[in-house]
Parts: structure tokens; sequence; C-alpha cells
């Protein structure tokens, strides 16, 4: 478009800069000008207002993923931890077939505190459909539920807004970070880009215990922080493995090999794999 500016607008910016003197008429009107045909914006003296790079979040962890297996786990305990770090979204595999009433009780010590979404990982079995409506009703913050072992790959969504994931074969730990969508490989979130600026997005912020109650980064991880259970037993709790240094560690970013990929900070790769790039 083109924009017919009154000469004596104009005269104001012959030069390499002017300065708005709110006394003058003319600098008033020309301002009016810009606002008024979206021509122009309010900045600061000394140019636009950098936006911030900082990481704030109020989570000391943010996501965690709980598996439950033959072996019981303390979840009230868990749950009250987790609480106290402001842990907003869990996500609970279950890795035998379950009973509604055994996912409820279970999810229930979930439902109170920090906690805003869960996510259930379940396994396909006959009568699927009634379970999925069972967990629905049952657990108000129910976000999302993945059946594994299922005959076929399909998504659907269910009442409540609730998306449901039937997948071929088992779980992968790396698709279900809680709180997280995978249907796309990068992001272009400003929260999660300053993450990624500073951290490994896959890793930053999450706990995993798996079945056996042993503390990781990741459930594919390779060796624990400690045992949930044995914690307990001498009066610690799962803040003591997750703000130490060594549970940290694989937190930030080590760009040794990604430094020259243009899509390192969108990228959601989790560090515990070899490069694919």
């Amino acid at each position: 478009d083109i924009y017919v500016v009154p000469s004596e607008l104009s005269d104001l910016f012959q030069g390499d800069a002017a300065v708005f003197d709110e006394k003058d008429d003319r600098h008033t009107e020309f301002i009016a000008f810009l606002l008024e045909n979206e021509l122009g914006q309010f900045g600061m003296p000394d140019g636009i207002i950098a936006i911030s790079e900082e990481v704030i979040s109020p989570s000391v962890i943010s996501n965690c993923i709980i598996e439950t297996g033959d072996s019981p786990l303390p979840f009230t305990c868990i749950a009250k931890d987790l609480s106290k770090l402001i842990c907003q979204a869990v996500c609970i595999q279950f890795l035998r077939p379950v009973s509604a009433e055994t996912v409820s009780d279970v999810c229930e010590k979930f439902m109170y505190g920090s906690f805003r979404s869960i996510e259930v990982c379940c396994q396909y079995i006959d009568g699927i459909r009634e379970l999925l409506e069972s967990i629905i009703v049952s657990v108000p913050l129910c976000s999302k539920i993945i059946v594994f072992d299922s005959p076929e790959n399909r998504k659907e969504e269910m009442s409540g807004d609730v998306k449901v994931c039937f997948q071929k074969g088992k779980i992968d730990c790396r698709k279900t970070m809680p709180g997280q969508d995978y249907s796309k490989l990068t992001n272009a979130n400003l929260m999660q880009f300053n993450e990624a600026r500073h951290y490994n997005h896959c890793l930053y912020g999450k706990v995993c215990i798996s079945s056996t109650g042993d503390v990781k980064n990741c459930l594919s991880q390779v060796g624990t922080f400690g045992n949930i259970n044995e914690l307990y037993c001498i009066g610690k709790s799962l803040s003591d493995i997750v703000k130490g240094e060594q549970f940290r560690k694989l937190w930030y970013r080590k760009d040794e090999q990604c430094r020259e990929c243009e899509l390192r900070y969108a990228c959601q790769r989790c560090p515990l794999d070899e490069p694919v790039c």
C-alpha cells in the first residue's frame, strides 16, 4: 500500500533520526498518522525491548512418568513429594492388564495439589471400551490415554476431550512424556525455545520411576539414582535425588554434536539417543 504523507510532516524526518517533542503539534500529528494507519509502534529510546531468554518456572519437576508392575509402589508418598516440587503433569504406565478400579485408586493420589493433567497407559484387553469410559469418569484430570498392544494403530477423541491413542507393540517412554504433544518433532513455543537454549528439552524438569522403584532421568536410562522404596525407609524423599547435581547433569545442553544444526533449539531429540542428524 502507498500512503500520502503531508509534506509538512515528512520534513520532520529528513535526517537519520528525529526526537519526538510532545509540545510540537506536528510531531503529535505525525505519530497519530502512523498509529491510525498501523505503520509504526512505540519503542524505548534505546530500541525495541529485547525478549527475555530467561527460563522462569515455578516447578522444580514439571512432569513425571511412573511405571506400575508386580511390585507395589508408595504412590501416596510419591504424589506428596511431586506436589511439593510443583509437578503439574504425570503419566502412569500400567504394564499389566488392569481393572478400572485399580486405575482409579492409583490416579486418585494425583488428583490434588499441583497436578493439572494425568495421562494413563494401559494394555489392550477385551472390553477396552468399557475400561476407557470408566477411566474418563473416575479420573477427572485425565487428558490422554495410550492403549498399547492394540491390534491396530489409531487415534480418537472421547468425551471430555480426552485423546486416546491405540498403538501396536509396547510403550515407547520417549513418546509418553506427560504434558507434551509429540505429533510434531519440533516446536515454536517461546517458553520451550528458551528452555532448549539452556537445557536438553527432553529431560529438563523430568523424573521417571520404574516399576521396581528405580529413580531415573528416563525409563530407558541404564542405571539408577536410587530406589524410591529404600529412600523412604531411611527418611529421605524424592527431592533429595532430583535436586542433586548428578541427577540434573543431563538437563544441560551439550552442543558439540548439534552445533551446526539449524533446528537445535527446537529439536526434542532425547540426549540419551545417538545423533540421527
